[in-house]
């Protein structure tokens, strides 16, 4: 048996493994904000907690906090699935940061969430 063709499949299944990847508590800032824009609820949690209290996360030390960034991926999370068990337990939730933030920063993420959302969401018959 030749053994190239049995190193190229293991290749590809591993490759096609990647197409399923899924956000993990411990993924850089950058990682886990292409993942929450791949509408991944625990990653989408995740950033909001980056953004509310960066000095919480060793990924996001030495940054600003950003609560208008913080509610809208909040919101973002709670719009379409609700974040896995696993990942609420790891701090706090979008109600709690949500009612943590001022409410002109909520106000201007409920915005931009909905840019968001509508930026993502295919056209009706297109």
């Amino acid at each position: 048996m030749n053994p190239i063709p049995a190193i190229a499949l293991a290749a590809l299944a591993a490759l096609a493994g990647c197409a399923s990847l899924s956000h993990q508590a411990d993924d850089s800032f950058l990682r886990t904000k292409e993942f929450a824009a791949q509408g991944q609820p625990d990653a989408q949690l995740d950033l909001a907690r980056m953004y509310a209290n960066p000095a919480g996360s060793p990924q996001t030390r030495g940054m600003q906090p950003d609560a208008v960034q913080a509610a809208k991926w909040c919101i973002i999370a709670q719009a379409r699935q609700q974040p896995t068990p696993a990942a609420l337990a790891r701090g706090p939730t979008c109600q709690q940061i949500l009612t943590s933030l001022p409410s002109d920063a909520v106000a201007a993420g409920m915005v931009e969430a909905d840019e968001w959302v509508e930026g993502t969401v295919p056209a009706a018959g297109g």
